[in-house]
């Protein structure tokens, strides 16, 4: 009797694409075992989600995939595919992009918030929009809120919340928008990331004037939705306590 033996073939495991920082400030990616895989070329480089990740290069945000490859045009934010949709930015308005970059009825909003419980939330000056998970948009009442139920806050999850871009974006986000008579070298800002991305509860401490704790304050309240927490996948509600620091010349 002729017995033959099968060897089934292993597939090569998959590169894990993880985002590195060189010694000149540019970000690249290596793979699980350290080799690099795509070149340092990028001022910032976002983790991949859903087969692509967000890229900045020459102050613009892209998507790439994989093979290093734009993808994307360029906008001025972009957040990474946490869910089936995402929103990016272009001229101070919002839309939300789905995984292959086309946007719902090419809608352009002046906010937009990330999905709570199956819909997320876009808002013109007249009217609010909400989007569900399958790319369905309808237009609801300004009154209109998403009933979210209370849940736990955590102070520490796997992954924390960021603004957009990380710490460079933020930085320059700040100096845009404070305009100061005088150096503050440090300033600690307390808040809270809610699942879409939204700051709540925002109080500003330490020993400065009344004047500027309001302008950091509203600074915080108007900023661009963050990308949110997570934890064992799921986003959750993050409290934070940020240190920043606001002077002009750094």
């Amino acid at each position: 009797m002729l017995l033959l033996f099968v060897v089934s073939e292993t597939r090569a495991q998959n590169d894990i694409l993880i985002p590195r920082k060189n010694e000149d400030g540019l970000y690249g990616y290596v793979n699980q075992y350290g080799k690099e895989k795509i070149d340092y070329q990028y001022q910032y480089a976002g983790a991949f989600h859903k087969g692509y990740a967000v890229v900045m290069q020459q102050d613009s945000f892209y998507y790439i995939n994989p093979k290093g490859e734009f993808v994307s045009q360029g906008y001025e934010l972009a957040y990474p595919f946490i869910d089936n949709y995402t929103i990016v930015s272009k001229g101070n308005k919002f839309a939300f992009i789905d995984t292959s970059f086309n946007s719902p009825r090419d809608r352009w909003f002046e906010e937009a918030y990330f999905f709570q419980r199956g819909y997320a939330i876009g808002k013109t000056s007249k009217n609010k929009f909400i989007l569900n998970e399958e790319g369905r948009m309808s237009r609801v009442s300004n009154n209109y809120n998403i009933p979210v139920k209370s849940e736990k806050v955590h102070e520490v999850v796997e992954t924390m919340p960021y603004f957009p871009g990380g710490d460079v974006k933020m930085q320059e986000y700040i100096r845009k928008h404070i305009s100061l008579d005088s150096n503050i070298p440090l300033i600690y800002v307390a808040f809270r990331v809610e699942k879409d991305g939204h700051l709540k509860e925002v109080s500003v401490m330490g020993n400065v004037d009344k004047k500027l704790k309001k302008q950091i304050k509203q600074l915080f309240d108007e900023m661009p939705p963050w990308v949110p927490g997570r934890k064992a996948g799921d986003k959750v509600r993050v409290k934070m306590n940020m240190p920043i620091s606001v002077n002009q010349e750094d």
